[in-house]
């Protein structure tokens, strides 16, 4: 059998469809890859985060006491107490912050933000963050503030990760 010029075209044709889908496959399988390293790494980060003010909580008998006794004896505090104990819920609402900015951006996955969702939730309850939100949401992206918020009024959140129009 002898091919002619239109035979090598068409084989030409259909080679050329096939390369398509194998060199899109190519480029997916190591950009999912490096994807998923990514997710890993900013879990890595929050964590280092959070270890730097638990392991000072954990030295620290001062900067523990203004942890656990902050939030019932705030108004006793003197004025740099008050200032320490707010700067405390600053440091840990900024992580969270960040924590929310990663998980909008899709670079947390779903169980290791679910996790932090249960910290932030116990840490608005227990430092009664209701008494200092004035404050304290100035310093926070406005989405974020929003997200908060949720949890304090309703229990839930009123933006659901994934649904923010978070501008960063």
């Amino acid at each position: 059998m002898c091919w002619t010029l239109t035979d090598w075209a068409n084989m030409a044709t259909i080679i050329g469809a096939l390369a398509i889908p194998i060199a899109a496959l190519a480029l997916w399988v190591p950009l999912h890859q490096q994807t998923k390293l990514t997710r890993v790494a900013n879990a890595q980060a929050l964590t280092e985060l959070a270890a730097s003010l638990n392991l000072q909580l954990i030295q620290d008998a001062a900067v523990a006491s203004l942890w656990v006794e902050g939030p019932e004896k705030f108004d006793d505090y003197s004025k740099l107490d008050q200032f320490r104990y707010t700067s405390l819920l600053i440091w840990w609402l900024l992580l969270h912050e960040n924590v929310f900015i990663q998980k909008e951006s899709k670079l947390l996955d779903d169980m290791t933000y679910q996790a932090w969702q249960a910290d932030l939730r116990k840490f608005i309850a227990e430092h009664h963050l209701w008494r200092h939100w004035a404050s304290l949401k100035k310093n926070l992206h406005p989405d974020f503030a929003l997200y908060v918020e949720g949890y304090m009024s309703a229990g839930a959140p009123t933006l659901p990760h994934g649904s923010s129009s978070l501008k960063i």
